[in-house]
């Protein structure tokens, strides 16, 4: 993209049940990546095949200053089509209670929402539609734990694909099935398919099941390779994963 190339001839497919995290240096192009998925940028080169029946939404980084003046439940509604507005009023209601907001905080002033609280709004916004395909930029920047948890279980519970970035390796962990590490202008995919995490010879990678505790962590020697091949270390335990191009 621009003076940058960031990458090329990537193939890459997002399926009905994929929930993938895309992971990758900062610069690489990751934020790039999404926002061609979205649309909103074109590739240089390149085709993208949308099945007919997507209906993708992105999750918003920021509050939008239009609605700042709205109550809570009001800024949620909004999203809803015109039709919709006040005979599906009760699904807003519903969704707000599932991601933690009290009903004495629907009628807050989003301005006065901690950023906590108003990315659970974003949240909010994104699947209110019931979207079958979700965007997610780094959705777990500056959360508190209790939000974090919220995100969490929610992702977990939902029936929608969804592609997300973010840094925090146990998040990851616990709502993805499949990673991309975005490296050297090309895609690298992990498939998480069994409890235990083992390494086969079509590089699939698949970690144990994590407890709800943030707490616990991952299996430590499978974590240290791929970072060490992410990093360009050498590693002992890297030998099933892809080798970097020359």
């Amino acid at each position: 993209m621009g003076t940058k190339t960031l990458f090329r001839e990537l193939d890459m497919t997002i399926n009905a049940n994929d929930r993938i995290g895309l992971v990758g240096h900062n610069g690489s192009g990751k934020s790039t990546l999404l926002s061609i998925l979205e649309g909103a940028t074109s590739p240089d080169t390149g085709d993208i095949s949308r099945n007919k029946a997507l209906y993708l939404e992105t999750v918003e980084q920021f509050i939008s200053t239009s609605l700042l003046g709205l109550t809570l439940i009001e800024a949620l509604v909004s999203k809803l089509p015109g039709g919709e507005k006040i005979t599906n009023r009760y699904r807003a209601e519903q969704l707000l209670d599932q991601l933690g907001f009290s009903v004495d905080e629907h009628s807050f002033r989003v301005a006065d929402l901690s950023g906590g609280q108003q990315n659970r709004l974003m949240f909010a916004r994104a699947i209110i539609t019931e979207p079958n395909v979700i965007l997610l930029d780094e959705p777990t920047n500056h959360l508190d734990l209790s939000t974090l948890l919220i995100f969490e279980n929610h992702l977990k519970s939902m029936r929608a694909a969804f592609l997300l970035i973010s840094h925090d390796r146990e998040f990851l962990d616990s709502v993805t099935n499949r990673t991309i590490f975005l490296r050297d202008e090309r895609i690298y995919n992990f498939s998480i398919r069994t409890p235990r995490r083992e390494m086969n010879s079509q590089n699939t990678i698949s970690p144990p099941s994590r407890p709800e505790s943030r707490k616990r962590r991952p299996s430590i020697d499978s974590r240290q390779a791929l970072t060490a091949w992410l990093s360009g270390a050498r590693c002992t335990t890297t030998k099933s994963l892809p080798k970097k191009p020359r």
